[in-house]
């Protein structure tokens, strides 16, 4: 990668990541704000969370983002792996949500490196844009990898649980089935039982004669 936009990162650290903090909780008040409006997410019981967890997180993922600059992927690769854990409002660990992530620090990077008072020359900035899009682009590709590889666990965990729920449900038709076959079974039995005694009888003698012959 590039020793020197990990230069420039970690130079412009205390101003690049509260700008892009800033531009991410705009993007989501808007997005809040719109489902709101339509419905989205009505259903959804509000989400406990620490007021700082996007803050820490992104922080991290800058700090991966200074390492991976220099060649180190391991820790950013790590906080993009923790990213969709991020859910501090409903639908934030959808992919467009995350992906956003990559699109407001662009944005606010560029702006910093074209900003009136830069002292980045113009060799350096082209440099500093090229090494830029190649990083995010690894942002961009393995989140959208994590996110895809989670959301297939889910799927196949959600698979499983109707198989097993289909699996329960011929179980119980099965001895719902045996049941009745059993009390259909103890009926015939009744019927041929009472048929044998009836049969059993001396013919024209009734129930009290009967009884009285027996005594």
């Amino acid at each position: 990668m590039s020793t020197l936009l990990a230069r420039w990162l970690t130079e412009h650290r205390d101003l690049l990541l509260p700008r892009w903090i800033a531009a991410l909780e705009r993007k989501l008040a808007v997005v809040t704000h719109t489902d709101a409006s339509n419905g989205h997410h009505a259903d959804q019981p509000a989400i406990v969370h620490h007021p700082d967890e996007r803050r820490v997180l992104l922080g991290s993922i800058y700090s991966g983002l200074i390492a991976a600059a220099s060649g180190d992927f391991r820790e950013l690769d790590e906080c993009l792996r923790l990213l969709r854990a991020l859910r501090t409002t409903p639908g934030e660990d959808e992919l467009p949500h995350q992906l956003a992530l990559v699109c407001e620090l662009r944005r606010a990077a560029i702006e910093l490196l074209y900003a009136p008072d830069s002292n980045v020359d113009d060799a350096d900035r082209g440099a500093l844009v090229l090494a830029l899009e190649d990083l995010l682009e690894h942002v961009t590709v393995t989140s959208a990898a994590y996110w895809v590889s989670a959301a297939q666990a889910v799927a196949d965990e959600l698979q499983e649980t109707k198989l097993l729920v289909e699996s329960l449900y011929r179980e119980a038709e099965v001895s719902d089935r045996t049941t009745l076959h059993v009390s259909k079974l103890n009926e015939i039995t009744q019927g041929l039982t009472a048929s044998l005694n009836q049969a059993h009888k001396p013919r024209g003698l009734s129930d009290q004669s009967q009884q009285d012959l027996t005594h």
